[in-house]
């Protein structure tokens, strides 16, 4: 991850903001944060992107109305996880540079097919 949320604690509106909304952590935080942005992107009629940290850290919400990047090695399973869980993907290709040296790639059950 390229934040620390922690450090998210050691400002005092923060953490006066999550004892007002009554949440017990900062993935709590993360989650209340992740959320509103997907809300306000669903009401201007868009589609949030998020990271896959945002998923695998259990922020993501709302699969009708978010995109996961998968962007970090192991995107395999990554993938998997995150279209099993109803969402749609966009996978970078740093992390799909191998794809190049495999015959045939299924991207799962969303009807995507590279290949060589």
């Amino acid at each position: 991850m390229q934040v620390d949320l922690d450090c998210w604690l050691s400002n005092p509106d923060v953490t006066e903001f999550v004892r007002h909304h009554n949440l017990t952590s900062v993935r709590d935080l993360e989650r209340h944060y992740c959320a509103r942005v997907v809300r306000s992107a669903n009401a201007q009629n868009r589609t949030a992107v998020v990271w896959q940290e945002i998923f695998d850290n259990g922020a993501a919400s709302d699969p009708n109305h978010t995109v996961v990047h998968v962007w970090m090695g192991g995107w395999q399973g990554r993938l998997s996880a995150v279209t099993a869980a109803g969402y749609r993907a966009l996978l970078s290709s740093c992390a799909a540079s191998m794809l190049c040296s495999l015959p045939s790639v299924d991207m799962l059950s969303r009807g995507i097919r590279f290949t060589q």
